[in-house]
């Protein structure tokens, strides 16, 4: 395969505390091509960083402005590193950046509070074909699927049921994530036309393979990764 055929994204943000990690997602795109070089990838990369900046089609609202307000909103404070992956599908090192770029997030949306590992799924699908969901010692179609965890996300995505007052993603949250996987699906870079494919990355099969569907489900997740230890602790003696 050509070089650049197979690219691992990193999309970062910064943190405005000194407590709270650095929260990043990755995307997976491939290509059949082979005129591909340095210049398209920069296109699909600057494609990407617009499109969380973007209404999708169909959708009400970009999704940068479900991000959580810790994250700096500041020009060029979120970062985009790319690996060229090609020949390293199964997982082996891939070795440093092929790119590095940054971009300026837009501004948050509604303010609201949520603690900073609380993240929306978002579920991508490849077609599974035979691929069962159970098998002695593994999970074949679970190959077959990848997560991106949004966040840190905004209160501002939530409602509340009724009568229960159960706290869910609300739909129209659910409607501009699902929007936004769709417009960054199949992306065509304007230096050589090259299609990109966003991608579920199997490296126990050590391939790539293009989306059937992608969902988020109403329930909140939460990643540790993304909540620091406390800052502040405060003891009550009780003699």
């Amino acid at each position: 395969m050509a070089a650049y055929s197979n690219l691992h994204l990193v999309v970062k943000f910064t943190s405005l505390s000194p407590v709270i990690d650095n929260p990043s997602f990755h995307l997976d795109y491939f290509t059949t091509y082979t005129t591909q070089d340095i210049s398209d990838v920069s296109s699909l990369v600057s494609q990407v960083a617009a499109s969380l900046n973007s209404t999708p089609a169909g959708g009400t609202v970009a999704v940068g402005t479900y991000l959580s307000t810790v994250l700096s909103r500041s020009s060029n404070q979120s970062l985009v590193d790319v690996y060229d992956v090609t020949g390293h599908l199964n997982g082996t090192p891939a070795g440093s950046p092929v790119l590095a770029s940054a971009f300026t997030l837009s501004a948050a949306g509604t303010t609201g509070v949520f603690p900073e590992g609380v993240a929306c799924v978002i579920t991508l699908q490849a077609p599974y074909g035979t691929d069962v969901e159970f098998a002695p010692g593994a999970r074949p179609r679970a190959r077959d699927r990848g997560r991106i965890y949004f966040g840190p996300i905004s209160a501002s995505t939530a409602s509340n049921e009724a009568v229960t007052n159960r706290t869910y993603v609300g739909s129209g949250t659910q409607t501009n994530l699902t929007k936004w996987i769709k417009s960054i699906n199949v992306i065509t870079t304007t230096s050589h036309t090259v299609i990109y494919n966003l991608a579920v990355w199997s490296r126990k099969n050590a391939a790539m393979k293009s989306l059937q569907e992608c969902w988020v489900d109403d329930r909140y997740d939460y990643v540790r990764l993304r909540a620091d230890q406390a800052a502040n602790r405060l003891v009550q003696g009780l003699p």
